[in-house]
């Protein structure tokens, strides 16, 4: 079973991964970019992913520094 610094390594890199991919293809569409209220709620669930991510770092961090 992988460790707790692992899976944590791990769901931050999916997050990374989720968050290039909203970015690339999904936030930077012609339709995403035509509509402000879809650009909008798709530009917070980009900041929430962006949040997540520094969250885990965070803890990451502090479990590292015990």
């Amino acid at each position: 079973m992988e460790s707790k610094k692992e899976q944590h390594l791990e769901l931050m890199d999916r997050i990374h991964i989720a968050s290039i991919n909203l970015d690339d293809h999904i936030l930077n569409h012609p339709i995403s970019l035509e509509n402000s209220d879809v650009k909008y709620h798709l530009e917070l669930a980009l900041d929430n992913l962006l949040i997540a991510y520094s969250n885990l770092g965070y803890i990451s961090d502090e479990n590292n520094s015990h």
